[in-house]
């Protein structure tokens, strides 16, 4: 549904963050709302049968322990959030962000199934219902080509904000070929996906984070030579490292156990 001004109306929410809100969610960003039953199918097909594969290493680069707090933003039909459920257990917490509200029932309807203690809710990435420095790591997956070019930053902002000293943002999604495959792989995208890939494909994503200061990214993993797996570490504040909890970029938190999405 758009309102008069031609921006999407996704969703009433309330009681998801400390401050209670009844504004109407809204966003520019692409819904899904009329393929939502078959994006796991599309995914997978466009990813060449690794999607299982692609989300398991966005879990693995967040480095995800017992008792964390992890947002998965984009999250989708839940796989991702209800695998770092099972990691974080009852002393963590796991909670899925979706602007598409018929991919939060999916992903609600698998959470039941699974009887996961990942927890689901509609919003959107660019004014996320968190408190700032409240979480562990941010994972988003196949969601930053939804949105236009103006709003990629803020929602990167955003993931940002709600990080604490020394959490993960991890993001999946297409960016800059790393090979000779990875062009002739990317494209079917660059004859026209949907307009918000092509600037990836360019590099847009590594010039935001360049551009917005969050310092140096690492290439975790790459699929298809242009499907890239991208950890930022948020850096202790310099007053903090200076009385021995040091941590920064190039300093992750140790390695946790892998994992396994199911599908």
């Amino acid at each position: 549904m758009l309102d008069p001004e031609g921006i999407q109306v996704v969703a009433k929410q309330s009681g998801f963050s400390s401050v209670e809100s009844e504004q109407v969610v809204r966003t520019r960003g692409l819904l899904v709302t009329g393929r939502a039953g078959i994006v796991d199918t599309l995914e997978n097909l466009i990813s060449g049968g690794q999607q299982e594969d692609i989300l398991a290493a966005t879990l693995s680069a967040a480095l995800v322990d017992e008792g964390d707090r992890l947002v998965d933003v984009g999250c989708g039909t839940g796989k991702l959030a209800i695998a770092a459920s099972r990691l974080v257990g009852a002393k963590g917490s796991v909670v899925g962000i979706d602007a598409t509200p018929q991919m939060i029932d999916l992903a609600n309807a698998r959470s039941a199934k699974e009887k996961s203690g990942a927890r689901f809710r509609v919003g959107v990435a660019e004014h996320l219902p968190l408190p700032a420095g409240s979480q562990d790591a941010v994972t988003s997956s196949y969601f930053f080509h939804h949105l236009p070019s103006d709003l990629k930053p803020l929602a990167m902002r955003e993931m940002w904000r709600v990080l604490k000293p020394g959490g993960r943002l991890i993001v999946t999604d297409y960016g800059r070929p790393r090979s000779l495959f990875g062009y002739i792989a990317s494209f079917p995208m660059r004859c026209d996906f949907h307009e918000y890939v092509r600037p990836q494909l360019r590099g847009e994503l590594e010039r935001i984070i360049e551009t917005e200061g969050f310092g140096p990214v690492e290439f975790t993993a790459t699929f298809l030579g242009y499907i890239s797996v991208l950890r930022l570490i948020k850096p202790y504040p310099a007053t903090t490292r200076s009385v021995g909890r040091s941590s920064t970029n190039d300093d992750p938190p140790p390695g946790r156990a892998s994992m396994r999405i199911e599908p």
